[in-house]
């Protein structure tokens, strides 16, 4: 009687052996810089997820009224994400939704972005500095967006 995945005998792979045929290998090394940028990478991480599209967006827009860096407070932010994701405004967006988003800010997206030197997140304030760079990832999101509207990709792709 199989109780657990210690008893399972599809889990013993040995993932410390070299096997050029496998997948697991073939997809840790690293393609040819001169083929594939680098960046790229970071790039598809960056616009990977729907919730980090809308919440580049958003920044973006803030940001563009605002003479250099914008603050925003971490819980507006995200009921403003909360509210575009549900579609809802940002009055009446759920509690469950906008407790998600505020996890996912701050275990993913506000550090990623952090890095990038999009953002800078102060936690003991609660405090989101939108900088310039926001426009980039923004620009980016466009071109994908221009690239998806000439040539008509629907999600039958």
């Amino acid at each position: 009687m199989m109780h657990g995945p210690e008893d399972r005998r599809d889990c013993d792979i040995a993932v410390d052996r070299v096997n050029e045929n496998t997948y697991y290998d073939r997809d840790r090394r690293s393609p040819d810089p001169d083929y594939v940028h680098p960046g790229i990478e970071v790039a598809i991480d960056v616009v990977g997820t729907l919730r980090r599209r809308v919440l580049i967006q958003r920044l973006s827009e803030l940001q563009e009224g605002a003479d250099g860096d914008l603050d925003i407070h971490f819980d507006e932010l995200a009921d403003e994400v909360g509210a575009i994701e549900d579609d809802v405004d940002v009055e009446i967006v759920s509690n469950r939704t906008t407790r998600s988003v505020k996890v996912s800010l701050r275990r993913s997206h506000l550090p990623l972005l952090e890095d990038l030197d999009a953002v800078s997140w102060d936690p003991e304030t609660r405090t989101v500095r939108v900088r310039d760079r926001i426009h980039d990832l923004a620009d980016l999101l466009e071109a994908i967006a221009d690239v998806v509207d000439e040539t008509e990709v629907t999600d039958q792709w």
